[in-house]
């Protein structure tokens, strides 16, 4: 997996890193993470895809991870994981990142999130 930021500077340095690592010849497929997208830069999550496409000629996955600030806030403020705290882009974007990674269904993501629901009335 390569995780990078979704900026001018960031999307350079992952397609500078996208090339290194192809030039070292790997044949495992990568999965490419753009973390903090959003409208704001410019850029349409096609665009990004299509780009980044271009430099992982192995790609397992070009994934996209909103830049939602309020989300990731209620969380920290609360203490609590992205789930706990309700629904939002980003943890829509993590859970679906989750279950191309482990194979799982969104039934498997449900169970999930009634477990740490579950859990956070419990406390």
């Amino acid at each position: 997996m390569v995780v990078g930021a979704a900026d001018p500077v960031g999307l350079a340095r992952l397609a500078r890193g996208l090339v290194e690592l192809r030039g070292l010849g790997l044949t495992v497929p990568v999965r490419v993470v753009v973390n903090r997208t959003r409208a704001s830069l410019g850029w349409r999550d096609t665009e990004i895809r299509s780009l980044l496409g271009e430099f992982a000629t192995t790609a397992a996955g070009v994934h996209l991870l909103a830049d939602d600030r309020a989300a990731a806030d209620r969380a920290l403020v609360a203490g609590r994981s992205l789930p706990e705290c309700g629904d939002s882009s980003l943890r829509r974007a993590l859970a679906a990142l989750v279950d191309e990674l482990t194979g799982a269904g969104s039934g498997a993501r449900r169970s999930l999130l009634r477990r740490t629901r579950g859990r956070r009335r419990s406390r």
